[in-house]
């Protein structure tokens, strides 16, 4: 089970509920279409990839997540900002997630610009 809700209010915006064979990020990915422009999300680490960012930035919303362990963040690229806040290109991942179809994926841009913080 995954849910969206308020920070405002404290109430469920929108439940999601699968098989325990899936997995929390596809239950989300599945609840961005709930999400209306200018909605922030804020999740963990998990989510701080490219496909969650463009998936929420297409339905006009904003994403707060903390950038995953694996991806390394260099902030002599980019445009800076500020100390420690640049925006830069993050590119589309090579394979195609097993939940999406490749016409899905194949729509995706080829890159992103992210704030980096």
């Amino acid at each position: 089970m995954v849910v969206l809700f308020s920070l405002l209010t404290g109430a469920v915006v929108s439940p999601g509920i699968a098989s325990l064979a899936t997995s929390e990020i596809v239950i989300s990915r599945l609840l961005y279409a709930n999400l209306l422009p200018d909605d922030v999300i804020l999740a963990d680490q998990a989510y701080g990839n490219y496909l969650d960012l463009v998936l929420v930035k297409q339905q006009g919303a904003d994403a707060v997540f903390r950038k995953n362990r694996a991806r390394e963040t260099d902030f002599r690229r980019g445009k800076k900002l500020g100390i420690g806040d640049h925006k830069v290109a993050w590119n589309k991942p090579n394979q195609c997630p097993k939940h999406m179809s490749s016409e899905e994926f194949e729509a995706l841009p080829s890159s992103f610009i992210v704030r980096e913080v």
